[in-house]
């Protein structure tokens, strides 16, 4: 369904993640007209295939792994993420077939198929090739991520501010 989206917002995971085909640090695949906004990740993301071509499924021999997601879907937008950590795809048929990334692994073109479609948007997202100190400042300055939804504690790894609800 072409109306469906998909949406991650204030998100954030630290660790290790390792999945079949598709890893993300916040998730391995982001659909169509989705949206990944100001979420990080720290750690290993590790995605692997043990596919092989022969078995007549060429697209489950591919692994993605992505700092922020695996594989995204054509009219999807990752924005104001960052990702701190290492991302690593193996599959059995080899390098052709194995694709990482601090952000997107995989992400889709523009296209006229059937119908006009946007291509993937990755838009002020920040990963350790980037060669930038994400610290307080530069989450609240350049990437726009606010006092009220996140506690910053001077150590690159804000956390969620935890609204209190009242009772009744």
């Amino acid at each position: 369904d072409e109306n469906r989206r998909s949406a991650i917002f204030n998100f954030y995971s630290t660790g290790v993640i390792e999945g079949a085909i598709r890893a993300g640090g916040i998730v391995g695949w982001v659909t169509a007209n989705g949206s990944v906004e100001n979420c990080y990740a720290k750690g290993y993301v590790g995605a692997s295939s043990n596919i092989l071509l022969m078995d007549n499924a060429e697209g489950y021999a591919y692994a993605y792994a992505g700092g922020i997601a695996g594989y995204v879907e054509y009219g999807a937008i990752i924005s104001d993420c960052f990702f701190k950590g290492d991302c690593r795809a193996s599959a059995v048929e080899g390098a052709n077939y194995q694709f990482s990334d601090g952000i997107a692994a995989h992400t889709e073109p523009a296209g006229t198929a059937f119908i006009h479609t946007n291509g993937t948007l990755i838009r002020n997202c920040y990963s350790p090739e980037d060669h930038k100190v994400i610290d307080d400042a530069f989450i609240k300055t350049t990437l726009g991520w606010e006092d009220a939804d996140w506690k910053f504690n001077g150590e690159e790894r804000p956390t969620l501010t935890v609204k209190k609800r009242k009772k009744r």
